[in-house]
């Protein structure tokens, strides 16, 4: 469940968890009774959602610990040189390589914009048969 932060006037920091159904807007704190909002600034201060965060490291797209090396070498061999991590995330080193990747292995993000993995992917990686 996410952690919401609250800011009341009286300069108090106020944290809650809720599910995201029952999240309120404001909640009263607990020395001046007043009514404290949400710190949205506090809440996102340590993630940033700006392009051009790369390397990017995908769990969705990655492989099994054990599978790291012959995911590494298979990736190298369908054009698309690709680095995981230990724990089998890969990691991508722009937008166009994440989605060379994605589509060589025919995988495509539904709710993606141009930039992103599309369905039916590009004909370079169309494998033989």
């Amino acid at each position: 469940m996410p952690a919401y932060l609250y800011r009341c006037e009286c300069g108090c920091a106020i944290q809650r968890i809720f599910t995201v159904a029952k999240m309120k807007r404001k909640v009263r704190c607990p020395q001046c009774k007043k009514a404290a909002g949400r710190d949205f600034v506090a809440e996102h201060s340590d993630v940033s959602h700006r392009p051009g965060n790369w390397p990017m490291e995908s769990e969705a797209l990655g492989v099994l610990p054990s599978q790291v090396k012959e995911a590494s070498e298979y990736a190298e061999k369908i054009g698309v040189p690709t680095r995981f991590t230990a724990e089998g995330s890969a990691i991508f080193s722009s937008a166009k390589h994440r989605k060379d990747y994605a589509e060589a292995h025919g995988f495509y993000d539904k709710q993606g914009g141009y930039s992103d993995p599309q369905t039916g992917g590009s004909n370079r990686f169309r494998r033989e048969e």
